[in-house]
This record gives C-alpha cells, structure tokens and sequence, in this order.
C-alpha cells in the first residue's frame, strides 16, 4: 500500500475519520498526506477544517508529511493551545488567515517539524500574547509568503527568523510598506536576520516595497529613472513586474513633481499614458527605436524653461508631430536658428 493519500473533498475525509477500526488503522499508516478541501465555505460547517486537521494530527501516528489546502485560509485562533499536537510532523505545508496562526503552529505544537511552507493571507499586529522569542532549532527549511503589504515587517516577521538559528533553506516572498526612505536591500537583510544564521546555504527573496515617506518627499520625486538594460527574452522578468507596480501605484503620486526622466523602450508608453506631468521639462529616453519615438510622440504638452528649448523642438526632428502645447518660463532675443527648410505645420 503506498503511503500518500490524496483526499480531493471534505466529505471524503470526513467520512474516512469516522469509518471503522481497520480504516482507522490504515490512517494511522500514512506517513505522506495531502487534504484538500474543494468545497465553498459556505458549505462547510463552521469550524469543522480546524477540527479536521487538530483530528489528523492525533489519529496519524506515522505521519511525517502533511500538505493542508483549501480555497480559503484556516485561523487557529479559537482552538486550544494543545489541539494541534504531533510529535512525528517534520513537513508542513498550508496557508493561514494571520500571523498570529502562524506562531500558534510552531509554538511548541509541532515539536519535530524541520520543514514550513506557509503563506500568510494578513501580517498584522499581534492580538494575541503568543510567544514569538522561543527558539526554533529543529527547523531547517522555512518559505513564507504574504501578498497583502504589511508595515510589520521589523516587529514580527524579524523576530521571528531570529529564533530560526539552525536554517539551512529560506525562501520569502513579501509586500511590505515602509515609512522609512530606504529599500529593503542585503545589507539591511544581512543586518536584520541572515547575520544570525550561520547555516543558511540557500537563500530566496522578493521583497515588494511601498516608501510611503518617499512619495510624498519632492527632493526624491523630481528625477525619476526607470530605464531597465534588458533583453527582449527579460520583458516578461520579475523585474518588469515590480516596475508595473511602480507605475500603477506610485507614479500617479508624484507625477506633479517630476522634472525629469529617463525612460526606456519598456517603460515609456506606460508611463506616458497615466497623465500630465506639468513640471517635466527633461526626458531621456535608452535603448528606444526611431521608429517607436515618431509613432508616440505625436504629440507634445510640455513645459520649457527658455523660447530656445521650445525652438529646439521645431526644427525638424519630430516632424510627426500635430499637436503642440507649450509653456515658457522666458522668453528671450532667440540664440537659435532653424533650418527654414523643415516644414513644421500642425495644430494649436
């Protein structure tokens, strides 16, 4: 008999918990177990998902690997501390409603366990007095995700790789918002937690960011680079995702501060279709086709600071352009001479 048992609905496995004694027996064989739960919350009875893995846990005896699903995430907040016990679970992978499901786990109710993969749904405050200072030696290898951007970053999710000294594997995939003006980089990383884990020889992270005191600072929202050297194989790349994110939460923040920026061919329709940047009057743009430049700018509303920056954008160059809206800080006896061959003719 093999030793994996996929459970597809919570009928099945309930049904399984309440046969007879030799298929109790057969449970209690199961070394490797997967449990999913595919039926709508609505259709189970409140409470029963906990009670089903607290019921796992006591009747499998031999079980070593445990992978708990469901389409909605599990809180253990209302069970005892002593309901989700095992003294033979090494491997745990399931995803909780907070982090404070996430302390329960490991506090002192699975006293073997060396492998979590866990995916956190909300990172919050604590409301409960759970422990999250005890050491955590026996465990090897943690991976913990969490899409929901947090601010508690340093209060909870710090603290608790402090106690993980033996981590061999570490895997983490966050959202998180900081006042602070910095990026979360490998120093900070190094300086926070990695320093403290001498052992760590396999380290994975993505880390997104919100500086909510960087948006709303002018001094580091005047210049704006987003120019990525890339590849055309690297236009669907992690990097290019975070930079979506940057343009759909961010720049339409500080757009009104922007003077300049520099743009590449990746960037530049997105950032040129989320609105007017009244202030711009320097733009840069890497790696972007003559072509592609005609077929976008075909039209301009800029803002220049002298008569000769706005002539210098006559003079034959763009002579796709049929609309142009200017504003000039001064205007001057012109240095500049334009070419009278160029035919400039559009609309005002």
């Amino acid at each position: 008999m093999s030793d994996a048992v996929r459970f597809i609905s919570y009928d099945r496995l309930k049904k399984f918990s309440e046969s007879d004694t030799i298929l109790l027996r057969l449970i209690d064989q199961i070394a490797h177990l997967t449990v999913d739960i595919t039926d709508k919350i609505g259709e189970i009875p409140g409470g029963n998902e906990l009670n089903m893995f607290a019921l796992i846990l006591s009747i499998s005896k031999c079980l070593i690997d445990l992978t708990f699903t469901r389409r909605t995430e599990i809180s253990f907040s209302n069970l005892p501390a002593t309901s989700c016990v095992s003294s033979t679970l090494t491997k745990l992978k399931i995803t909780v409603n907070t982090f404070d499901d996430c302390l329960y786990l490991l506090d002192a109710c699975l006293q073997q366990l060396s492998i979590l993969i866990i995916h956190i749904i909300e990172i919050s405050d604590s409301s409960s007095n759970i422990d999250n200072t005890k050491n955590l030696p026996k465990l090897k290898c943690l991976t913990l995700t969490s899409y929901w951007y947090t601010y508690f970053y340093n209060n909870r999710i710090v603290p608790l790789l402090h106690r993980m000294l033996n981590l061999e594997e570490l895997t983490l995939f966050l959202s998180i918002i900081r006042n602070e003006s910095t990026y979360i980089d490998g120093t900070q990383l190094y300086n926070d937690f990695l320093i403290n884990i001498p052992r760590l020889n396999k380290f994975i992270f993505r880390v997104y960011q919100r500086l909510d005191k960087l948006a709303r600072d002018i001094i580091f929202t005047q210049c704006i680079d987003v120019a990525v050297i890339s590849s055309n194989k690297d236009k669907n790349s992690k990097t290019i995702s975070i930079l979506d994110r940057f343009y759909l939460n961010k720049i339409p923040r500080i757009r009104y501060n922007i003077e300049c920026f520099t743009l590449d061919a990746v960037s530049v329709e997105r950032v040129l279709c989320i609105g007017n940047y009244p202030k711009l009057h320097k733009l840069n743009l890497v790696n972007l086709e003559i072509e592609r430049v005609f077929r976008i700018f075909n039209g301009i509303s800029a803002w220049v600071r002298n008569f000769d920056d706005c002539l210098c954008l006559l003079d034959g160059r763009l002579s796709q352009l049929h609309t142009f809206i200017v504003k000039v800080d001064k205007i001057e006896n012109s240095s500049i001479t334009l070419d009278n061959k160029s035919d400039t003719a559009m609309e005002y």
